[in-house]
């Protein structure tokens, strides 16, 4: 399936089927990955330049149970999982913006495998998908100025930074990558 512009989240979705890379598994989310998920959301540093950490377990994990039961919040998730055990070390997203008008890719990993070079494996193998399979012509991504880390990773993988824009209500930093082919 070609996803073309204006990008719909009503009406795309990523592949059912995982990818693999050297060292992970990119696959739907399970109900198995929401204590990683929330080790990954309650965690500080995890959360240092996203939002503030999550503080109620339950509820949380409640409410990504429910939200995976109705199928709709993580059709754009992959969960990074280790390859050899298929233990959920972080996801990746690859969505629409809500106005449509861009292809977006995030990522969060759990603080335990920061610096081993996942980010920006995993994120490679999304964005060939994108440019391959789904025919994208650009992704782009946004993060905030002072996260010099996730920076670096976007240079790594190609992305030019491109200025300061509002995204979700917050001045940005917005890096583009576009297909080469």
């Amino acid at each position: 399936m070609k996803w073309e512009k204006p990008y719909s989240r009503l009406t795309l979705s990523l592949p059912l089927e995982p990818i693999l890379t050297e060292n992970l598994s990119l696959r739907q989310m399970r109900e198995d990955d929401f204590e990683a998920i929330w080790n990954m959301d309650s965690d500080p540093d995890v959360m240092r330049y996203i939002r503030s950490p999550q503080t109620d377990k339950e509820a949380f994990i409640a409410e990504l149970r429910q939200d995976l039961k109705k199928g709709e919040r993580f059709k754009f998730y992959r969960m990074m999982a280790d390859k050899t055990t298929d233990k959920a070390i972080g996801w990746l997203i690859l969505r629409p913006t809500e106005d449509g008008r861009w292809i977006e890719i995030g990522y969060r990993l759990l603080k335990s495998h920061w610096g081993k070079g996942l980010a920006p494996e995993g994120s490679r193998a999304l964005i060939e998908l994108g440019f391959g399979t789904l025919g994208l012509s650009e992704v782009m991504l946004v993060l905030r100025p002072e996260n010099k880390n996730s920076s670096m990773v976007a240079e790594k993988l190609g992305f030019i930074y491109q200025g300061i824009r509002n995204f979700y209500d917050l001045d940005l930093s917005f890096y583009l990558l576009k297909n080469k082919k």
